[in-house]
């Protein structure tokens, strides 16, 4: 059997009759009417004289082995990964709790377990000293460091042994010594004694000094503690209903009887409880040192003489509320002030274990690590809050450094702009001036052409003249002379436009570099915005990023008030519980002399009616025999008559 992360119950067995083997993978759901959901099922072939067992090795994975096979088995996929076989035959096999997940088998007729990684490769054989070679019946493994509990044949004596195979110590409890059944719950080795009612758990100290555990044994002057060998070990004790096997898994205990099939499953923070504590708590009180306790708890001398032993005075702290399952505070003090080391010791691991395994233990563990944690963030959250502000002053400078110099850089464009308008407005100017210019020669080759045509008529006139009456030649100087004005003239507006053209290059020339001084300057411009731009959205992210730190540090704060005040609130809350713990335990201890009372007067019923029934059985036997003698007396008296008529022959 064993016990799966998700709540399934893995359970291996051989059918009936044959010497074929199964495995059932089980979901226990008590709040359901089926309580049982099978979830996967093999078969395997017939392998006479095996037993198979089987582990979980992974979530969706278990290991099973049988004979000399051991095999890989996805249980979601309904499929085998990996089989391989080995020298020798299983007797038990288990997986290591923590770690690399290790796969532990022990052999049949020897004293050697198999080790094997969770890819079934055989990484070593262990052999444990002190065993005489007839098999490792019952494997359990702990911790990190692999400390094995082996149930042995003969005797099936619960044996812890460490990973080089060297004996640590033997359980014991209660002049037990013979084992049902053995599993691991974290810290602890959990012990089912032979009868099939009784657990133990047993804390082995995971100190390893030269082969073996060190003990407080070794370190107290030999005195013997719930820490120490054997039956001092135990944590707790507590009775359950009769079993062959149980299984531990985070807060769950299972047992299951072999011949019936039953399954029964048990919360382990109701086994973590102060009744259960008592024995092994007793057994480390002296007789002097209960009337220490005595006289610390200021008891009656009347009340105080009934107090023979340990156990009686922890039940009478136990039924007025002095210690509890929860709190045992004022025990725990009082200990400490007495000086009753090896108490202090057993309640320190008992509350270990219980904070492990009680809910409402595990949810104040839980607020106080959510605090602790709140609080680290908080001061985390300042110190990124500081290295923004300061990130956020540093952008802030180099911001007003880049407004200087936007400033700057807006200065000299406005100057640039003002002498590209002046150079626009001068460029105007001669534009006019070139237009005039260029109308004023247009004139002047249209004056030019008239005079021409005038100077060709005048010729032709002249010529005509010269024909016909002679040449009047002053009329012809006079328009030499005017023709040459005329010419000097349009020498003139030619040096003008040649001078206006060199102006309105020069005015271009200079509009062409004011353009690029321009260009760059717009560039340098949309250089500094963008810088600008994404100086701004960096420092909008961070104020948006330093302001939602501030919301989650005013949220986280608010966050720690609420789980303070929900805490102080659970601490009311499981302090009213134990105040109701207590006289509910008072009324439950009444319930239960009740109940053994009537169980004793029930008991002597049944023997009333057993005796009874009895009487009856003979009473009616005796009925029966008288019957038969009725019976025979009237076939008698019968067959008298009838001979008796016969005699007496017919009526005459």
């Amino acid at each position: 059997m064993a016990l799966g992360a998700d709540g399934s119950v893995a359970l291996s067995g051989r059918q009936s009759g044959t010497w074929r083997t199964y495995i059932d993978l089980l979901f226990i759901d008590p709040d359901s009417t089926n309580k049982c959901k099978m979830i996967f099922t093999k078969e395997f072939p017939a392998s006479r004289g095996c037993s198979r067992y089987v582990s979980y090795i992974s979530s969706g994975q278990i290991v099973t082995c049988c004979n000399d096979t051991i095999e890989l088995i996805d249980y979601n996929q309904q499929s085998s990964i990996k089989s391989r076989t080995f020298s020798g035959t299983a007797l038990s096999m288990a997986v290591s709790e923590e770690g690399d997940q290790q796969i532990f088998v022990g052999l049949y007729e020897s004293n050697k377990v198999i080790v094997f990684s969770p890819g079934l490769t055989e990484l070593k054989t262990i052999t444990l000293t002190g065993l005489d070679g007839s098999g490792v019946y019952e494997l359990a493994v702990m911790g990190a460091e692999h400390t094995l509990c082996v149930r042995t044949i003969p005797g099936y004596k619960p044996v812890v042994f460490n990973i080089n195979g060297d004996v640590q110590t033997e359980l014991t409890a209660m002049n037990e010594t013979e084992a049902d059944s053995i599993a691991v719950s974290s810290e602890l080795f959990m012990v089912l004694w032979r009868g099939g009612t009784l657990i133990t758990a047993h804390h082995i100290p995971s100190i390893i000094e030269g082969g073996r555990h060190s003990s407080p044994t070794d370190r107290d002057g030999g005195r013997h503690s719930p820490l120490s060998d054997g039956g001092r070990h135990i944590v707790v004790c507590f009775q359950i209903d009769q079993s062959t096997r149980i299984r531990t898994n985070n807060n769950r205990l299972i047992s299951v009887h072999v011949s019936t099939g039953e399954l029964k499953e048990y919360a382990v923070e109701d086994i973590f409880s102060f009744p259960a504590l008592l024995p092994a708590l007793a057994s480390t009180i002296e007789k002097a040192e209960v009337k220490k306790l005595v006289k610390y708890f200021t008891i009656p001398a009347d009340q105080a003489k009934a107090f023979t032993d340990a156990a009686s005075l922890l039940q009478y702290l136990l039924q007025t509320g002095q210690a509890t399952t929860r709190d045992t505070t004022q025990l725990t003090k009082a200990f400490n002030d007495l000086g009753l080391e090896q108490g202090v010791r057993a309640l320190t691991i008992y509350h270990k274990m219980r904070d492990k395994h009680d809910p409402m233990g595990i949810k104040l563990l839980a607020m106080e690590e959510e605090i602790r944690r709140q609080a680290e963030q908080s001061k985390l959250n300042v110190k990124t809050m500081t290295s923004l502000e300061l990130k956020n002053k540093s952008l802030e400078e180099t911001g007003i450094g880049l407004k200087k110099e936007l400033e700057a850089t807006s200065q000299a464009l406005k100057t640039a702009n003002q002498s590209l308008k002046k150079s626009k407005d001068t460029e105007g100017s001669l534009r006019g001036e070139l237009q005039t210019t260029k109308l004023d020669l247009q004139r002047s080759e249209e004056t030019r052409g008239s005079l021409r045509d005038e100077l060709q008529t005048t010729k032709q006139d002249l010529e005509k003249s010269e024909e016909t009456q002679g040449s009047p030649r002053h009329e012809l100087q006079t328009t030499k002379e005017d023709l040459q004005k005329s010419e000097e003239t349009q020498g003139n507006l030619r040096d003008e436009l040649k001078t206006t053209r060199q102006e309105l290059q020069r005015s271009e020339d200079t509009g062409a570099s004011l353009k690029k001084e321009l260009g760059s300057t717009c560039q340098a411009l949309n250089s500094a915005n963008q810088s600008l731009k994404k100086s701004k959205d960096t420092e909008g992210s961070l104020r948006g990023e330093l302001q939602t730190t501030k919301l989650d540090l005013q949220k986280s704060e608010e966050t720690q008030g609420s789980l303070r005040n929900e805490l102080q609130t659970t601490k009311l809350d499981l302090k009213k519980s134990k105040d109701t713990e207590g006289s509910l335990r008072g009324e439950l201890q009444t319930t239960k002399l009740d109940l053994q009372k009537s169980e004793e007067t029930r008991g002597s019923l049944r023997d009333e009616l057993q005796t009874t029934k009895l009487d009856m059985k003979k009473s009616e036997e005796t009925q029966g025999s008288l019957r038969d003698e009725l019976q025979t007396t009237k076939l008698d008296l019968k067959k008298s008559k009838d001979t008796e008529g016969s005699l007496r022959g017919p009526p005459q």
